[in-house]
């Protein structure tokens, strides 16, 4: 699941899922050994402003965008039975990601169980 349409660093944007294939992307990603039956994204929220953030090196603090973020639900059918898993990279941001978490611990009650986050 592309979260970054172009390169980190550079010039980027976020992914919508409509982005040309060859193109570069990156995001996560959910592998399994059971068959999925079902799958979707969630688009995650992100730090609406720009803001500092403490780096190493002689320009100590910078002025960066947050990332975009995504999540990746799957329901997977295991020799235990259906199980429905999520997976993600939250934001490095102290309380925004909390609030990434909420929200999908959220969208994921909306799953059958059980849930694996």
């Amino acid at each position: 699941v592309a979260a970054i349409a172009g390169t980190p660093g550079a010039t980027w944007m976020a992914a919508t899922g409509r982005e040309q294939p060859g193109t570069a992307a990156y995001g996560i990603a959910l592998l399994s050994r059971y068959p999925a039956d079902d799958w979707q994204v969630v688009r995650l929220p992100r730090v609406p402003i720009r803001f500092p953030m403490y780096l190493r090196g002689p320009n100590r603090v910078q002025i960066v965008n947050e990332e975009p973020r995504a999540a990746a639900i799957a329901r997977l059918q295991t020799p235990v039975g259906p199980l429905t898993v999520a997976n993600t990279h939250l934001s490095f941001v102290p309380g925004w990601n909390r609030r990434q978490l909420r929200m999908l611990m959220r969208d994921l009650r909306g799953f059958p169980g059980p849930h694996v986050l």
